[in-house]
């Protein structure tokens, strides 16, 4: 099988690493640090502010026109965007931290949502209240990877601290599973917080992107030394990896059948392939002019979409 990609357009000025396709196939979400865009039908309809959203994956509600990214729920038509578990105070909600008062907690990496904006792992850093400092951007033993309910600001679950964890903060999450990776791979049930399994890991293993199969049983991650991997959640642990890019491989994304995998990286290619049980077949593949930052199929799997940082390729394949 081999598969031949078409250039179909660009988002010129997209300049997000997270970019996510709507149900409806025509608008799009383009996302980075503290900002979105949304696009519809190749025209900028909306840019947002979403202030404490530090990236991770888009998800989008199968119900109505609305993006959930973090914390933050999109009006894809009216480009209002609310905050829901922002506020939440974590001390009052089960974590207790006695070592050095007074504190707050911020949010320290990305995060991940489900659609129905009802579960949101992310991670949260311990630091002292007059200033960031070092502790946000490296939360080390005082970072904590938790499980909430974003729509009522519920506290679930600590799902564990980052550094025993060995994770960096590249998570996805799906109605029935949470899966955190870095140096290793985690895996919990997304209803309660139960622990399934931890593979541990080196950190020249570190991951830097991970997705959830469309049917909720695999898992799949790129690797900053250009490998990639796909594995049984149940089982917390890879069933194949093999050798995807020259140099780091940076993103990658699911086709809507789960039959196939896109992944990018900085040698400027995305390549797809065919994914089975312990084979990934090569099937095709295409240069962009820029490092690959993210990755998105539309509904149908008939187009990808790819985030550079500076714009978003929207490639036909056939």
């Amino acid at each position: 099988m081999s598969l031949e990609f078409t250039e179909a357009g660009s988002l010129a000025g997209a300049d997000g690493s997270f970019v996510g396709v709507a149900p409806d196939g025509n608008t799009v979400v383009v996302a980075r640090r503290g900002r979105a865009m949304v696009w519809e039908d190749d025209e900028l309809r909306h840019t947002v502010t979403i202030a404490g959203y530090n990236g991770g994956a888009i998800a989008f509600d199968p119900s109505g026109p609305l993006a959930r990214l973090g914390h933050w729920t999109l009006d894809l038509q009216s480009g209002a965007a609310h905050s829901g578990s922002g506020g939440i105070d974590l001390l009052t909600a089960g974590l207790e931290f006695s070592e050095r008062a007074p504190s707050r907690f911020y949010s320290t990496g990305s995060s991940a949502v489900t659609a129905d904006g009802t579960r949101l792992a992310t991670t949260f850093g311990f630091a002292p209240s007059k200033g960031i400092g070092d502790d946000i951007r490296n939360p080390g033993p005082h970072g904590q990877l938790v499980l909430i309910n974003p729509a009522s600001g519920e506290f679930v679950a600590v799902l564990g601290d980052t550094s025993r964890l060995n994770t960096d903060r590249v998570i996805a999450i799906d109605a029935a599973h949470v899966v955190a990776a870095g140096a290793g791979v985690g895996v919990w049930r997304s209803s309660d917080g139960t622990p399934i399994g931890d593979s541990g890991g080196r950190p020249s293993l570190k991951r830097s992107d991970i997705r959830l199969s469309p049917s909720g049983a695999r898992f799949a991650a790129t690797r900053v030394d250009g490998t990639a991997e796909f594995g049984s959640l149940e089982a917390a642990e890879s069933a194949h990896v093999w050798t995807a890019h020259q140099g780091r491989a940076t993103a990658l994304a699911f086709h809507p059948e789960g039959k196939m995998l896109a992944t990018g990286g900085d040698d400027q290619q995305v390549k797809l392939w065919a994914v089975g049980d312990g084979t990934a077949e090569l099937v095709g593949w295409y240069f962009v002019e820029h490092n690959v930052a993210g990755l998105a199929f539309d509904p149908t799997g008939d187009h990808l979409m790819i985030a550079t940082g500076r714009n978003v390729v929207v490639m036909g394949i056939s």
